[in-house]
């Protein structure tokens, strides 16, 4: 089995998230359990990270990020994670 640098991120997010829940039929209806965040919203602990995020996201501060907004600690220690995966490791894509 080859490990690539995204497979290798994807279960490093889904130790840290866990496994996507089986959606529910009324789960349309709910509102999110994060709501979006804008830049507007960031605190001053936030705003670095969300200002790293925007640089490379494609989603802007959605996806994957929303939630390690949260936790601008933990999201910050995630980011670098994923940067170095995605950059300066051995690890080869394909």
């Amino acid at each position: 089995m080859k490990l690539t640098v995204v497979g290798l991120a994807m279960i490093t997010m889904a130790a840290v998230f866990g496994p996507a829940a089986a959606a529910e039929p009324e789960a349309a209806t709910k509102a999110p359990r994060f709501a979006p965040l804008t830049m507007d919203q960031l605190n001053t602990y936030q705003k670095p990270l969300g200002e790293q995020v925007m640089k490379v996201s494609s989603v802007g501060l959605g996806g994957p990020y929303n939630p390690l907004l949260r936790s601008p600690v933990l999201g910050q220690r995630m980011f670098d994670l994923l940067y170095y995966l995605r950059w300066n490791s051995s690890a080869r894509c394909g």
